[in-house]
């Protein structure tokens, strides 16, 4: 789900910008989710597919695989202009990101 080795790595080498960083990428996500959640619902596949995208890459960034993983599914399927299984795949992300930043809040860094 979370590769907590490498992200204890980066945060012994970012230091005190860390929790900055974690703090960036959960607005990040809220912004992002929100968005897929709005193309959805216009049905507006290349949209659907730059923000999966950035919510993919952004996850992957912070070792954060389940929603990387997530991301890279409703891409593909949005790069293809199906949005069949779109609400699934959001569904499973929001649930994803609020097991994520509720484990990000727990280990105090945000």
């Amino acid at each position: 789900m979370i590769d907590y080795d490498s992200l204890s790595e980066l945060q012994e080498l970012m230091e005190e910008a860390f929790p900055e960083l974690v703090a960036t990428y959960i607005e990040d996500c809220h912004i992002r989710i929100n968005s897929i959640e709005k193309y959805l619902a216009l049905n507006d596949a290349a949209s659907v597919c730059e923000h999966a995208h950035s919510l993919k890459g952004s996850s992957a960034n912070l070792f954060v695989l389940c929603l990387a993983g997530s991301g890279k599914k409703l891409e593909d399927e949005a790069r293809e202009g199906n949005l069949e299984n779109g609400k699934e795949y959001l569904e499973n992300i929001k649930h994803l990101f609020a097991i994520v930043e509720s484990t990000f809040r727990s280990k105090g860094w945000l």
